[in-house]
C-alpha cells in the first residue's frame, strides 16, 4: 500500500529512511556482546536486503541510509543522558526468543 509519510511502497527517501533506522534500532537496543552475537544473522539480513533493494534501483539509498544508521549515536532506551537496560537476565530471554523466531521462520 505505502506509506503516508513517503507517498509509495519502494522509493528513495523510504528506502533511506528505513535502512537508517533498522541498524540504528539495534545499536540502540543491543549491548555490544550481543550484536557480535547476532552478527551472521544481522549480516545476511543487511546483504540480502542490499541486494533486493538494488534490483529495484535503490542499493544506493539503501546503503547510504545504513551509513546514517551507523553514525547516530547510542542513546539507549529513553534518550540522551537517560539509558536504562533490562537485566542480564532479561537480555538473555530476548536472546533465546530471537533464535528460536529464527528456528521457526526457516521450519
Amino acid at each position: 500500500a505505502g506509506s503516508g509519510a513517503s507517498g509509495s511502497r519502494y522509493n528513495a527517501f523510504k528506502t533511506s529512511l528505513t535502512s537508517r533506522n533498522s541498524l540504528y534500532l539495534i545499536r540502540k537496543n543491543m549491548p555490544v556482546w550481543q550484536r557480535i552475537l547476532n552478527l551472521p544473522f544481522l549480516t545476511a539480513g543487511f546483504l540480502i536486503k542490499t541486494v533486493f533493494f538494488s534490483k529495484k534501483g535503490l542499493g544506493k539509498e539503501y546503503i547510504q541510509g545504513l551509513m546514517r544508521g551507523m553514525r547516530m549515536g547510542e542513546w539507549g532506551r529513553t534518550g540522551p543522558g537517560k539509558t536504562v537496560h533490562p537485566s542480564v537476565f532479561r537480555l538473555f530471554q530476548i536472546q533465546a526468543e530471537l533464535w528460536i523466531n529464527v528456528i521457526r521462520r526457516f521450519q
